[in-house]
């Protein structure tokens, strides 16, 4: 499957499915991080509902701290 991944083309497995399947086969390990796909926010707890299909543009934010 082709999905656009932070404005890069990616292409995935046919066993991701769901955002968290997809950010678990990139190795997202940030503990902070916020992902929208299709430009919708999607809440952290709805990572494994979410289905992704063909197409689809994910945006992944990490979210740091400074001062």
């Amino acid at each position: 499957m082709r999905l656009s991944v932070n404005d890069r083309e990616k292409m995935v497995g046919e066993g991701v499915e769901t955002l968290q399947a997809l950010l678990d086969e990139l190795h997202y390990s940030v503990p902070l991080f916020v992902v929208r796909v299709n430009e919708r926010l999607v809440e952290r707890a709805d990572y494994a509902a979410t289905r992704i299909a063909e197409g689809d543009r994910i945006d992944v934010y990490n979210l740091v701290a400074g001062g």
